[in-house]
């Protein structure tokens, strides 16, 4: 793309747009970078121009095309924040600047060693200015889109991570759809590239299968529609691969099983007419059972806001139909920047105070960061809590009166209780979840009624802490056992240092040198000995955590099998190659090849009691697959209770913390009474 285009098409949305101040500033990055030339070999100049073509699509404003196309300049140049703000003013100067900040945030190997405070920065300077964040949003999509140009495969594998794993969330928690779609599927194409080509192949032939069903099925609904004087546009809507392999990832389901053939959106004049779209669908087609969602009563923590229904359609054909109004429409594709860009003029976008509520609900996340900053100490909890608290998929709960609590996907009811309030959380002894009493590990779901029983004798258990998902929960618990005083939790450190060393076969903590002991003391930030079991009785300090720090994966987990042995490589295959990163993020120049070679798998005999019931089986079979975890041999045998078996697993894991996660998987089972490695 041309700047002469560029300007073009800006002045479509922006009449009064300064086509020379823009102009000026082209030339003044095209001279600023020179000879700079980018890895396809074109002059460095085409990038912010191509972002700018980006940001064309949001209809942004003419202070963020400027900035866009001088974003590098600080970075990359000669020039100075202070020659920007000579040339094109303060707000250009300070815009630049924070997309500046941004771009010195960087994917470490080790998920602890990330620059934490990068990180932070980015957040918060986000929700100060949202342009800051389009634009380096922007600029980060066409990087993705030019990937294949870099040639060390080490970071092309780093960029795509980061990614994923930073920009994708923010796209989604802003709301910004088409963005974040194809930033994953970019990331998908580099970080999976063999599940990426064979979901891309399952999806194009599927879709020129049903290419007439699609047709035929538009036009039946145009039909009827128009019959009850429904005034609707109706689309053709494109899943994401990557949001289609996710699925088949956590579900365990075939692509047949859970792609939605046919998939329409059907966009109305208001909300009425939504939701008589959706009564007159249900009358025409058969409804899937469980498939109806309502996200207009309900929305998403992005603001997010549509009817979904899947029904069995032409010819039986699974066809997904979402619904919702232009408004809702314009804010799913493009989030925030449809309120802060379509909905103010210029003149009030510069103004915070004028901004639409909806500004403050996408800015949410900002305060949640802020939160979890005060909330946690080291850096490791630090970004774990964002993952869950920010990052993570949510789901919408209700109390018995109807108030919504709002919780991120795999929390449960001791993360609702806290949520509540503290007192709740530190009584809480059962569930309530839809009329069925359950217990307090149950993972919630969106819908769900939930009320908390609780007995004021009652106290907060350690083992909650590896149960819990929210960072706030976690805080509560451990202010509820730092007040039991040191003693106590002096007790309660050793015994679960002795019960965590019991399940591996050692009856006491093995002792280490002095060098080895002093490194410890400093990764848990302790003094001592005594400290250290403190910190793990009143749950500073993970019990597994510690423990691993005196023994390695082969004194716990036995001597690692011979890999051409291993029985099931496509189930491990996509794990080993997700911890094979973390050691190509650490050297980028290292192949990814070479790097899942030298992992190492062990087999590990697993005991477990359970209540005999139909299902069992299948069901710890499905846990440990979505883990990646292979079953190499399975026996059972009767226990003097009646009702009561004992399975024994022989399982593959490639380290100690994928065994610690089939343990904690296998023990949220029903029935499960317990779970331990077998000597």
């Amino acid at each position: 793309m041309r700047i002469g285009t560029v300007i073009k098409l800006a002045k479509e949305y922006m009449p009064d747009l300064d086509d020379e101040r823009l102009l000026e500033a082209y030339e003044f990055a095209r001279d600023a970078h020179g000879d700079q030339k980018r890895n396809d070999g074109s002059p460095y100049i085409m990038h912010p121009l191509s972002t700018c073509a980006i940001l064309l699509n949001y209809k942004v404003d003419e202070d963020t095309l400027i900035t866009a196309l001088l974003h590098d300049v600080p970075e990359d140049t000669n020039a100075t924040i202070k020659d920007i703000e000579k040339h094109f003013g303060k707000k250009v100067a300070y815009l630049v600047q924070g997309v500046t900040k941004l771009s010195k945030v960087y994917y470490k190997h080790n998920m602890a060693e990330r620059q934490i405070e990068s990180l932070k920065r980015l957040f918060i300077h986000s929700a100060e200015d949202l342009r800051i964040i389009l634009v380096k949003l922007a600029d980060r999509l066409h990087n993705m889109r030019t990937l294949e140009f870099v040639s060390i495969p080490g970071k092309r594998l780093r960029i795509s991570k980061e990614t994923l794993e930073i920009y994708v969330p923010i796209a989604n928690l802003l709301g910004i759809w088409e963005i974040k779609s194809e930033m994953e599927d970019l990331c998908f194409k580099y970080i999976y590239p063999t599940d990426y080509e064979k979901t891309r192949e399952l999806v194009e032939t599927s879709a020129l299968q049903n290419d007439n069903i699609l047709k035929s099925t538009v036009r039946k609904i145009q039909s009827v529609l128009k019959s009850k004087r429904i005034k609707a546009k109706i689309q053709a809507r494109r899943k994401s691969l990557y949001s289609i392999f996710k699925k088949m990832l956590h579900t365990g389901k075939t692509f047949h099983d859970i792609y939605d053939l046919i998939a329409l959106r059907i966009i109305v004049t208001n909300i009425d007419n939504c939701y008589r779209t959706l009564g007159i669908i249900h009358q025409t087609f058969r409804p899937k059972h469980k498939r109806i969602k309502d996200y207009i009563a309900v929305p998403k923590v992005n603001g997010y806001q549509s009817l979904h229904t899947t029904v069995f359609g032409i010819d039986g054909t699974i066809t997904e139909f979402q619904i919702r109004t232009e408004t809702m429409h314009l804010e799913s594709e493009y989030g925030i920047a449809a309120h802060y860009f379509y909905d103010l003029s210029r003149s009030a976008a510069k103004d915070k105070e004028t901004m639409p509520a909806i500004f403050s609900k996408h800015a949410e996340w900002a305060k949640k960061v802020l939160a979890i900053q005060k909330e946690v100490s080291s850096d490791y909890d630090f970004v774990a809590s964002l993952k869950f608290d920010v990052f993570q998929d949510r789901i919408f709960s209700f109390t018995p009166k109807g108030d919504v609590i709002d919780l991120p996907f795999g929390a449960n009811a001791i993360d609702f209780a806290y949520h509540i309030h503290t007192d709740v959380g530190d009584h809480a002894v059962s569930a309530d979840v839809s009329g069925e009493y359950l217990p307090l590990s149950t993972q919630l779901k969106t819908g769900d009624t939930v009320k908390i029983i609780t007995d004021p004798k009652a106290h907060p258990d350690r083992e909650w802490l590896s149960i819990v998902k929210t960072s706030h929960a976690r805080t509560k618990i451990k202010e509820y056992f730092k007040r039991q005083g040191s003693t106590k939790n002096y007790k309660a450190g050793l015994q679960l240092i002795n019960s965590e060393l019991a399940m591996f076969g050692y009856d006491k903590l093995k002792k280490p040198t002095s060098e080895v002991l002093q490194t410890i003391f400093e990764k848990f930030n302790v003094t001592n000995m005594k400290g250290l079991i403190v910190s793990v009785g009143d749950g500073t300090i993970n019990v597994k955590n510690m423990i691993h720090g005196f023994y390695t994966d082969e004194e716990l987990l036995g001597k690692p099998a011979v890999t051409d042995n291993i029985t099931n490589k496509d189930l491990l295959s996509r794990h080993r190659m997700d911890r094979a990163m973390s050691i190509v993020l650490g050297n980028e120049e290292l192949s990814e090849k070479a790097a899942y070679e030298a992992l190492q798998i062990y087999r590990v005999n697993v005991s477990i009691d359970a209540n005999d019931r139909v299902g069992m089986l299948r069901d710890i079979a499905m846990k440990l697959s979505r883990l990646g975890v292979n079953i190499y041999k399975v026996g059972v045998s009767n226990t003097p209770k009646k009702h009561v078996k004992k399975m024994l697993l022989k399982i593959e894991v490639y380290d100690l913390d994928h065994f610690d996660r089939a343990v904690r998987a296998i023990k949220s089972i029903k029935d499960v009474i317990r779970v331990y490695k077998d000597r």
